[in-house]
């Protein structure tokens, strides 16, 4: 059997009673059901949720500074208590409202200081929205560009988790236990022309382990419906100081290659991780180009292939209407503690997407996608997931 996540979400802005103040209202309703099967025992993770968040911000204050919060929340509508772990809610299978953003920034031409609470997207720290609520973070992030380059710098303290209402320290979060510790990053991207871009960031988790992490991606448009683009990049990933975590060292490298072609597309790709640990990624989803809906192809001494596939039904009379395949295939993983071999894995993503732009239903969208995991190498046990 195959789960499926099904989501709708739609968002309205509204009043504006100022010139230089919004506000919008995003809500969102999802299920997600998982079914693990193996000779011994079959579980299943299923719950359905609604929710959504609420962002009001003002306008600049002479041109220098702005404040603003969101409100996110998530409410079991059906969450069985023995069917957790979906990630829709929390690990109780309890709903939770939090104050995710609240923030205050100054600003200087193209160069904003941000403090408190917010969102950030660097690299290996991100936003990780695939559920009901993002990863959010306390701390200051200085961000900013001069001409084609752009970068972000900063320092932070916490994290809230995308299924969590509180927030913990960054070294916490790490896998340290009870500390205290945060995290500094720094982040560049440079673009000197329009078809090629080169991002670079550095996440240094103190007392705990240093994410590096560089990606450069070409795009050249052949024609108004032929465009191709190259990606690759590379993630280098070690302890440092105290190494509350255990000591290691590891690396992944990627390559993704992208035809569009008449609203089709087609996106084969390739990943290999060092044989010196799993790639850590408690701070936000891995950058990597397989990662699916359930399952990231980055384990220690894995090599990963898989391919995409896309087309935009409305090139057929579907206007709004999207349709995807995701294929990927792990395999030689290891655990990196003892060396002993892990399953090879093999997941197959079906995802269709409407985002109607005209009528009362333009305000929404809405995504199914179902997931099925097989993994082989370990006698009697399969896997079905989503």
């Amino acid at each position: 059997m195959a789960a499926s996540p099904i989501s709708f979400a739609g968002s309205a802005p509204g009043s504006t009673r100022r010139r230089h103040s919004s506000a919008t209202h995003t809500s969102r309703c999802t299920c997600a059901r998982s079914i693990k099967t193996s000779r011994s025992r079959r579980t299943y993770e299923e719950a359905w949720a609604g929710g959504g968040w609420l962002t009001g911000k003002s306008g600049w204050l002479w041109d220098t500074f702005s404040v603003g919060a969101s409100l996110f929340t998530s409410q079991p509508l059906y969450a069985p208590a023995d069917r957790d772990g979906t990630l829709l809610l929390q690990p109780d299978g309890d709903g939770f409202t939090v104050l995710g953003e609240a923030w205050a920034k100054l600003k200087y031409d193209d160069h904003e200081l941000t403090g408190y609470r917010q969102l950030v997207d660097v690299g290996y720290v991100n936003q990780y929205d695939g559920r009901m609520a993002p990863n959010t973070f306390e701390g200051a992030m200085l961000t900013g560009k001069f001409g084609w380059l752009g970068y972000s710098a900063g320092y932070l303290t916490q994290i809230k988790l995308r299924n969590a209402e509180t927030f913990i320290n960054m070294s916490e979060a790490a896998g340290a236990g009870q500390t205290s510790d945060g995290a500094a990053l720094a982040g560049v991207r440079v673009e000197p022309w329009e078809f090629l871009h080169v991002d670079a960031s550095t996440v240094f988790a103190v007392d705990t382990f240093n994410t590096a992490f560089v990606e450069g991606k070409y795009t050249r448009t052949l024609s108004d419906d032929v465009k191709l683009s190259f990606g690759v990049q590379y993630t280098n990933q070690r302890s440092v100081g105290e190494a509350l975590i255990g000591r290691f060292q590891t690396w992944n490298v990627g390559a993704r290659a992208t035809l569009e072609v008449h609203g089709a597309s087609i996106a084969p790709a390739f990943h290999r991780t060092g044989s010196g640990n799993n790639i850590q990624t408690p701070f936000g989803r891995w950058p990597g180009y397989l990662k699916l809906l359930t399952k990231d192809f980055d384990l220690a001494r894995q090599t990963a292939l898989g391919v995409r596939l896309g087309y935009d039904l409305g090139r057929v009379g579907a206007p709004g209407v999207a349709v995807g395949f995701f294929f990927a295939a792990g395999m030689d993983a290891i655990n990196p503690k003892n060396g002993h071999s892990e399953p090879d894995t093999r997941e197959y993503d079906f995802d269709v997407n409407y985002a109607p732009s005209t009528g009362w239903l333009r305000q929404f969208s809405f995504r199914v996608r179902v997931g099925l995991v097989q993994q082989v190498g370990v006698p009697g046990c399969s896997q079905t997931s989503g």
